[in-house]
């Protein structure tokens, strides 16, 4: 059997780690500064530094390591060895020599001096760029979908308020819809009724009434003109339809002061006394 001499089995282990992506560094315990001991030559082809730049002290741990994370990775260490841990693992990012960020973990064993306090960190660090950016991609895909998924019920609950306002309009437009046949058509049915033939003139207002039935005269009987009674809003609908006080007064078998004094209370109701505007003209607007 061959005997390897120590010094061999050295140089085979710094060939096996050289040609690996696992570099090794080893640095004395100098919060801030934190020199390098030891590096591994591979160091140049993962980061563009050679060795030399470390151990003389050219390049700086510190000075490689992303600003944003040395705070977080100097705290975690202090707490690491004032609670007497020996072995630990941190990820964080570094700058190589061309500008690039590479993410990086590392394995570190710490090491004591003869007085039992921490020295020297020993420390394995790969690069998991790759890795990392696989998971960044991950989570930016997720909050992508998250994102769409509460949209989509934002959505949702908006469909769902504008199908009950449907809903609600359909009940109010129900109660248009019978208020105005109970004002419109329902009179001239019943006087078509009781007078057996009907006349001309109760023919056309019926016709008109129907058409007022969706029109903007027909959501006015169930809202502005609300306040008129069932023979106001009648007498109106003749006005609006072009008939005089005195056809009105025959039609509907009352005296022509009374109708007089209808179209006065209708000019009152909607807000029309003390001015010059027509009483047609005005119905007319309102369809």
């Amino acid at each position: 059997m061959v005997k390897v001499e120590p010094i061999d089995r050295l140089q085979q282990l710094q060939s096996i780690v050289n040609r690996s992506p696992a570099l090794v560094f080893v640095w004395r315990v100098e919060p801030g500064v934190w020199p390098v001991e030891f590096v591994s030559e591979n160091v140049r082809q993962v980061l563009g530094y050679t060795a030399d730049d470390f151990l003389s002290g050219r390049v700086s741990w510190v000075e490689i390591t992303h600003p944003d994370d040395i705070p977080r990775l100097e705290k975690e260490v202090a707490s690491l060895l004032e609670r007497g841990r020996r072995e630990f693992s941190q990820s964080y990012r570094l700058i190589k020599k061309s500008g690039e960020i590479v993410y990086m973990e590392d394995r570190n064993l710490v090491l004591p001096g003869s007085d039992g306090i921490p020295s020297r960190i020993q420390s394995i660090v790969l690069d998991v760029t790759q890795r990392k950016q696989v998971e960044l991609q991950l989570e930016d895909t997720t909050r992508q979908l998250q994102s769409r998924q509460e949209e989509l019920q934002r959505k949702n609950i908006a469909l769902h308020e504008i199908l009950a306002q449907i809903e609600e309009e359909k009940v109010e437009i129900r109660k248009q819809v019978s208020a105005v046949v109970d004002k419109l058509l329902l009179p001239v049915l019943r006087r078509l009724r009781n007078a057996g033939t009907p006349a001309a003139s109760d023919l056309d207002l019926l016709e008109t009434n129907l058409a007022d039935l969706t029109s903007k005269f027909g959501a006015n009987v169930a809202g502005e003109m609300s306040c008129l009674t069932l023979r106001q809003i009648e007498i109106s609908n003749m006005i609006r339809s072009g008939m005089t006080s005195k056809q009105i007064s025959e039609r509907l078998h009352i005296s022509l002061r009374t109708v007089e004094t209808h179209r006065n209370v209708i000019r009152n109701k909607l807000g029309l006394s003390g001015n010059n505007i027509n009483l047609a003209a005005h119905l007319h607007s309102l369809g």
